[in-house]
């Protein structure tokens, strides 16, 4: 269940991200640019399956260590402090993994952006796929640029499914069994 659940969590992150690519964005981009802008760069990586590509996209515009903290909710505070680089390590090669596994059923032609707003620090931007009717919505944060914070396809919040995932495996083993469930 647990690792079912994990796999929808990074598939609807890969999927989102991947439909909605763009190149390094520079500090005074909109939104709106940068969003159809890191589409275009997880779509072009998804077509050739390049991990290794995703990776960077996924450091450079995404808040990896912000989506890893939120998935932990309470249980961040018992994360040891020894043991910190290694759980956000293995957050992003959970998401890297998931690309891997399953860019080939990520294609999409591009992004159309519905709605931009704003909401506290939060800058929600709307999409859809181009040439479908599959709803995206990206959650993001400005640190100098913009940052992916969270993403939503099909209802479903990335952040929210990870937390879930994670709460579950610590509440009933803890953490080596959650970096142990990381490691497969």
């Amino acid at each position: 269940m647990a690792s079912g659940f994990r796999f929808m969590c990074i598939a609807v992150f890969a999927a989102t991200f991947i439909a909605i690519s763009s190149a390094p964005t520079p500090v005074q981009a909109s939104p709106e640019s940068f969003v159809q802008s890191l589409s275009r760069q997880i779509l072009a990586a998804a077509r050739t399956n390049d991990t290794g590509r995703f990776r960077s996209l996924l450091r450079a515009h995404a808040d990896v260590r912000g989506i890893a903290d939120f998935a932990l909710g309470r249980f961040k505070a018992k994360l040891p402090a020894s043991q910190r680089s290694k759980y956000y390590r293995l957050a992003e090669n959970d998401m890297v993994k998931f690309f891997g596994d399953y860019s080939s059923s990520l294609r999409g032609s591009g992004v159309t952006v519905k709605r931009v707003r704003k909401s506290g620090s939060f800058i929600t931007v709307d999409t859809t796929i181009d040439g479908t009717d599959n709803a995206v919505t990206w959650k993001l944060v400005q640190r100098g640029g913009y940052k992916v914070r969270d993403v939503q396809v099909i209802g479903i919040w990335l952040g929210g499914l990870m937390r879930t995932s994670y709460g579950s495996i610590l509440r009933r083993s803890g953490y080596k069994a959650l970096f142990a469930h990381m490691q497969q």
